[in-house]
């Protein structure tokens, strides 16, 4: 005779899952592993601190790049978090976070579910500041 698995269990296993679910698509994440976008995410983000800064604006030309990579960093990231807000509701809309073998127990799958869109969120968050 099988063993019933506990509530503790049961969700654990749903947060397993929803924790090595990713939020972004395969094509994105390749993309944003590529070394040319690497690069230019170092880039933003270093062109943004320098843009907070006043001490380099006797130099127009760096302050010029520095706006330039900033707004090309904005225009990235938002293309990002669109993308994200897409493959996470498609996502949620198919059957990919539910667990194995629980048609009748649905609590490992509505924990997948938290915690994939907490995590999603918290993926999101700081591109917003």
């Amino acid at each position: 005779m099988k063993k019933q698995k506990t509530i503790f269990q049961r969700i654990f296993t749903g947060l397993k899952l929803g924790w090595n679910t990713p939020t972004l698509s395969e094509k994105v994440i390749k993309f944003q592993g590529h070394p040319l976008i690497r690069v230019f995410r170092v880039l933003g983000g270093v062109s943004i601190d320098f843009n907070q800064k006043k001490s380099y604006f006797s130099w127009f030309f760096f302050l010029y790049i520095f706006l330039f990579l900033t707004l090309a960093f904005f225009i990235y990231h938002t293309v990002i978090s669109y993308y994200r807000i897409i493959h996470i509701y498609k996502t949620l809309k198919s059957d990919k976070l539910n667990v194995r073998n629980s048609p009748l127990d649905k609590l490992g799958s509505i924990a997948a579910k938290t915690l994939w869109c907490i995590k999603g969120s918290c993926d999101q968050l700081p591109h917003l500041g």
